[in-house]
C-alpha cells in the first residue's frame, strides 16, 4: 500500500475512534475503551491476479458488559 494511502487510512480511522465514543456516549452507551485490528490480505497468491485488501476493526468495550457465563469466549485464561 503506497504511504500516501495508508496515513490517509491511519488519519479516517482516528476520527472515527473518536467519533465512536461520542455517538455511543450520546445514546447512554458508556465506552471503556477501543480496540483497533489492522487486517489484510496482501495478495498470498499472485498468480490470481488480485489487488490487496485492507480493512478495519473497531472493538467497542464498555463498562458494566454482561456476558455469558457459558460463552468460552468470555473465561478467565486457565
Amino acid at each position: 500500500m503506497p504511504i500516501d494511502l495508508y496515513v490517509a487510512m491511519m488519519q479516517l480511522v482516528l476520527v472515527v475512534g473518536e467519533a465512536i465514543p461520542l455517538a455511543l456516549r450520546g445514546r447512554g452507551i458508556d465506552v471503556a475503551r477501543i480496540n483497533y485490528q489492522d487486517n489484510s490480505n496482501w495478495c498470498y497468491f499472485p498468480s490470481r491476479n488480485q489487488s490487496p485488501q485492507v480493512h478495519i476493526h473497531l472493538y467497542v468495550r464498555t463498562f458494566n458488559e454482561k456476558h455469558p457465563e457459558s460463552d468460552p469466549r468470555f473465561r478467565p485464561f486457565p
